[in-house]
């Protein structure tokens, strides 16, 4: 039988003795470490790849870059990035009116963390309790709407816009989470007992996602699920590009500056002038943004940090009998089945946490040890393991853990080196926005959130073809950004000390 044939075969859950939390102590979690020596992998008659596989598994065609900018323009709103965040801020804004949107990339679609991670579609970062905990409760209703948010903006998108035919871009599997410790065994209990739709704790019975690892509880979303982020980011880019956005791959913007007049992005192939621009680049959204009222080595609007994810593809015979997303050690591990047969797992960058605070994308021995330990110990010691896929992808953290959606103030001409005067009164105010700063959480959040900022921008917006007629989406009420996510603004509320991350 060849390989991919036996990958197909599903075996039965593990059966595992009932699991009691309180024979576990706190003090020794199933957090796994870089093994001291080799785990057995089955050796591959070819070289794993260092392409993340989604590429491998894309319609390229459906992908292709765009040519660059090679001339000056002028433009109504210019977004920065093309990555789920951009892309999707540059369709929300079509769909409401703006027939004059271009977006500009250094690479070329998806080339980030976009075509890098792995494809979760979750509401939540962290469980509701958890992220109380870390951020307020205000803080955590935000980021769990902002979740909901894109939810519905996918569906939107499945469902079909305006004459566009109904696909299907998500596998609804919900999702499952597993605690490692008690801490996060009794946060499971309490995001539970909120009572908010489709959120319970289910039994680890019930859970085959577990494998042979001895968590403690499972916490599961009967809302979230699956998908591949290019085909989601290839529909995007044809709704976009049919509603008259334009696109320039391989044209970095070099600098931009407000003026009383708009806001010039200057590009190797010429400037561009827009009335507004959102820079959605994550984690190299600081390095364009004004650094009014900060030092020179922090940005106060998007104090984001490059932090790297690493994961793996590979065959698994018998295949497990996963069929969810699934978070574990406090979002620390996941992994999730492919739709070709094949399993993805990344995670582990406790085990190299400085290493790992770096732009970086090649993956690197320490942590892809650890993630083989983690998988063999998933699917067992009998199981024959064939990675196919090892590969890392840059996220962006902040230090409150809550992204930055909203105007950044640019003090403008005149204004002292380190915004001597007060940027709000400055000619670019509200001239430049940013979105980014997602904390490894882009396709829960990011979509949600670019419909929520793109709503806000056109319903403040005084130009007439702001409120071009058309369909009830374009028409859509502004819900306004909740102020947690205004860039510039004070960490969020913290009156518990948080738990360990892993």
């Amino acid at each position: 039988m060849s390989q991919r044939a036996k990958s197909r075969r599903t075996s039965a859950p593990p059966q595992s003795a009932p699991r009691q939390t309180g024979t576990r102590q706190a003090s020794t979690p199933p957090r796994l470490r870089a093994p001291r020596r080799a785990v057995s992998v089955t050796p591959r008659a070819s070289p794993v790849s260092a392409t993340p596989i989604w590429w491998d598994l894309a319609d390229r065609s459906a992908l292709a870059p765009c040519p660059p900018l090679a001339a000056p323009l002028r433009c109504r709103t210019a977004i920065v990035g093309s990555g789920i965040a951009g892309l999707s801020l540059a369709l929300a804004l079509a769909r409401r009116g703006d027939d004059s949107v271009v977006v500009l990339e250094r690479f070329h679609g998806a080339a980030g963390a976009t075509g890098r991670n792995a494809g979760f579609l979750l509401c939540d970062s962290e469980c509701i309790d958890l992220a109380a905990r870390m951020h307020g409760e205000t803080a955590a209703f935000a980021l769990h709407d902002a979740g909901l948010a894109t939810r519905s903006f996918v569906r939107d998108l499945e469902r079909g816009l305006d004459d566009s035919p109904p696909r299907s871009l998500v596998t609804w599997t919900g999702s499952v989470r597993l605690a490692a410790d008690r801490g996060e065994s009794c946060a499971f209990a309490a995001t539970a007992a909120r009572g908010l739709p489709g959120i319970r704790c289910e039994p680890l019975v019930a859970a085959p996602e577990s494998g042979s690892v001895p968590y403690l509880a499972a916490l599961a979303d009967d809302g979230d699920g699956l998908l591949d982020p290019l085909a989601l980011v290839a529909l995007i880019l044809a709704l976009a590009e049919a509603r008259g956005v334009r696109r320039f791959d391989a044209t970095p913007v070099e600098t931009l500056r407000a003026t009383r007049t708009g806001v010039v992005l200057s590009t190797p192939g010429g400037d561009v002038t827009a009335d507004r621009v959102i820079v959605c680049t994550n984690p190299d959204a600081a390095r364009l943004l004004p650094r009014v009222g900060a030092s020179a080595s922090r940005n106060r609007w998007v104090p984001v940090r490059p932090v790297r994810a690493q994961a793996l593809a590979a065959w698994i015979d018998p295949m497990p009998a996963w069929r969810r997303p699934t978070y574990a050690t406090r979002g620390g591990d996941y992994w999730r089945p492919l739709p070709d047969g094949r399993v993805l797992l990344g995670g582990m960058r406790r085990v190299a946490r400085r290493a790992e605070n770096t732009a970086a994308t090649a993956a690197s021995a320490d942590v892809q040890r650890a993630l083989d330990a983690h998988l063999r110990h998933l699917v067992g010691p009998e199981a024959r393991i064939d990675v196919t896929h090892r590969w890392g992808g840059t996220m962006a953290f902040t230090p409150d853990g809550v992204p930055r959606v909203g105007p950044v103030f640019d003090a403008g001409p005149g204004a002292a080196p380190g915004g001597g005067r007060d940027a709000s009164t400055g000619p670019g105010r509200s001239r430049i926005h940013v979105l980014a700063g997602f904390n490894g959480h882009g396709m829960g959040w990011a979509p949600g959130l670019a419909d929520v900022l793109a709503a806000t921008l056109q319903s403040s917006d005084p130009s007439p073809r702001a409120g071009r007629s058309g369909s009830a989406a374009r028409q859509a009420t502004a819900p306004g950004l909740p102020k947690v996510f205004r860039p510039g603004e004070p960490p969020s509320a913290n009156l518990d000390p948080p738990p360990p991350r892993a």
